[in-house]
């Protein structure tokens, strides 16, 4: 058998680790841009246990303007006046409840969000679970297998 002919075998445990978008930043963007009502704005609970990993962070930046939404309530109050200076816009609090990687090029995602200011403040965004798996052929790549409530 000639080079040309070998069969490259990925082992799907480790061929997708540096790939980019990451799980997270793929559960993220299937998350934001599904909701309903679409959100425009986003925010991120930095500082807390609940901030977005750095991929996912990216992800809400790229589409759209981000503020950082702090535990305390005096910096949440000049945010949400902030928002409502700009306008009525969907602003979402965006959130990563659960990153797991279950081993063998699967990882679970499972992302919500709640709606912070008019015209849908206080409005809950359902969580979705995802199932994220490494796809090991002759090239390795990210595929998302399911995504549902939680």
């Amino acid at each position: 058998m000639d080079r040309a002919s070998e069969v490259v075998v990925l082992d799907p445990a480790t061929a997708c680790v540096s790939l980019t978008p990451s799980p997270v930043a793929i559960a993220v963007l299937d998350y934001i841009t599904t909701a309903d009502p679409k959100p425009l704005r986003f925010l991120n609970a930095a500082t807390t246990d609940s901030a977005l990993p750095p991929a996912a962070e990216a992800v809400v930046k790229d589409k759209g303007p981000t503020f950082y939404w702090l535990p305390n309530e005096k910096n949440q109050q000049q945010i949400r006046d902030k928002l409502e200076s700009g306008g009525e816009w969907p602003n979402m609090l965006v959130l990563v409840r659960e990153l797991t990687d279950n081993g063998a090029g699967v990882t679970v995602v499972r992302v919500g969000g709640r709606y912070v200011g008019r015209p849908h403040d206080g409005r809950e965004s359902p969580e979705r679970r995802y199932t994220i798996r490494c796809q090991a052929d002759s090239v390795a790549t990210w595929v998302m297998d399911s995504t549902g409530g939680a």
